[in-house]
């Protein structure tokens, strides 16, 4: 018994120069795990269906933008807009 006493004690002991915040998940709170997901599902899908759909359009329009001199408008408008959402966009933040 006085074993037991004396390792309840050491054990408290060491507890109570433990740090006094400790976090169950260390990686974060999860609060936007849902948004990940939803982007991850539904808005990276159509982010690329709109970089290839936006490659074919520029391909098409390149004739009449390079003819009104405004192919770099063209290209940032129908290609690096939506491939800058799609591929280079932290996961789950909308606000980029």
């Amino acid at each position: 018994m006085k074993r037991m006493v004396l390792i309840f004690a050491v054990i408290m002991g060491l507890i109570s120069f433990a740090p006094s915040r400790l976090e169950a998940n260390p990686a974060g709170s999860g609060e936007n795990a849902m948004s990940m997901i939803a982007d991850f599902v539904v808005c990276r899908p159509i982010g690329i269906l709109a970089t290839l759909g936006g490659s074919a359009l520029y391909i098409l329009s390149y004739p009449f933008t390079y003819l009104g001199k405004n192919t770099e408008d063209a290209k940032r408008t129908f290609i690096e807009y939506p491939f800058h959402y799609t591929f280079r966009r932290p996961l789950g933040d909308f606000d980029q």
